[in-house]
């Protein structure tokens, strides 16, 4: 990697200027959404819930109150996110958290210990959150980074001698650096493939032991069908009380509630009409955790097979690096 040096032009300061402006207003969201993760939880009341409606803006707008050490505040935040990421909600996920939490709906909310008129209902962080101060940190280290043409003049500059000792050790090393380069590919293939095949038959698992599951009755809040890129999905929302306590959940099955084909995504929305009493099946661990449809199905065996797949053109990598390393190694000693 080149390295860093003070910015030379105009240019290269607009662009650290552009990059660090970037990275500090978008770096707060994820700051505090991490620093939410440890404030205070309190009881509180959803007393607002329209989506904010403007031209080609369609954002979630919650408002609440909440009681905390005697006294109750007012609050409106949502989630912490990074103002661009705001309008990157899609009409389908704005409609759905709109629905999760209807005027009158209890729920816990994080509040900031130091200060209490500071709260979140929904901490934490999402991947979008480290996004966006990536990108602002990499247009900064652009202004940082030598040109384009002083790197091509610092490679001219560079004295002969040292350029064919440099040509030299690469025509000696260059079948070696090709067969480790075909290692290197087969080791990430291998370490991708155990990590899809674990995940899978970690879902698996959960599907077969959700059978086991205790039940309780519940009642849909929510549902429908929509469409989410190339896929459909069923959207959600149903409650249920464990030990006395409120839980709201959303998965009808373990896996997810996407599917490829619309009519079954419609089918599960007719199955599940709002109003429906439901048997709920929870995680006796974390009542948190639900389902309506026990068990594994067809789509928690596509992410192992993919696992094992990758994992078998990991070893057929390896095996081919293999033999070009001893066709190399039988060409060096004829030579």
């Amino acid at each position: 990697m080149p390295a860093l040096r003070k910015p030379q032009s105009p240019r290269d300061w607009v662009t650290l200027l552009i990059g660090a402006v970037w990275l500090y207003f978008s770096g707060q969201p994820l700051l505090m959404g991490l620093w939410s993760l440890g404030w205070d939880k309190s009881p509180g009341v959803i007393t607002y819930s329209q989506p904010y409606r403007r031209f080609r803006t369609y954002r979630v707008d919650l408002r609440y109150t909440y009681n905390y050490q005697g006294r109750e505040y007012a609050g409106d935040q949502y989630r912490f996110m990074f103002i661009v990421g705001l309008d990157r909600l899609r009409g389908w996920q704005v409609d759905a958290i709109q629905a999760r939490y209807p005027v009158g709906e209890a729920v816990q909310v994080a509040v900031n210990p130091w200060r209490p008129s500071q709260a979140v209902l929904e901490s934490g962080v999402d991947l979008e959150s480290f996004l966006w101060p990536a990108a602002g940190l990499l247009i900064a280290l652009a202004g940082l980074l030598p040109g384009r043409e002083k790197r091509r003049n610092q490679k001219k500059s560079a004295s002969p001698a040292a350029a064919d000792a440099n040509l030299a050790m690469s025509a000696g090393a260059g079948g070696r650096r090709k067969s480790g380069s075909r290692y290197y590919t087969a080791k990430l293939l291998a370490l991708i493939g155990a990590l899809l095949s674990l995940w899978g038959m970690s879902t698996l698992y959960a599907g077969w032991r959700s059978l086991n599951w205790p039940t309780t009755t519940g009642r849909v809040r929510y549902s429908l069908a929509r469409t989410t890129g190339q896929n459909y999905r069923t959207q959600l929302w149903y409650e249920y009380h464990v030990d006395g306590v409120r839980y709201v959940a959303e998965e009808y099955r373990i896996g997810g509630s996407s599917t490829p084909f619309k009519d079954a995504a419609r089918a599960v929305a007719a199955r599940y009409p709002v109003g429906r009493i439901v048997k709920v099946y929870y995680n006796p661990s974390n009542p948190a955790e639900a389902v309506l449809e026990p068990g594994p199905w067809y789509g928690n065996f596509i992410i192992p097979a993919i696992g094992l797949l990758v994992l078998g053109v990991a070893f057929l990598t390896k095996k081919y690096a293999d033999a070009v390393a001893l066709l190399d190694a039988r060409r060096a000693q004829k030579v």
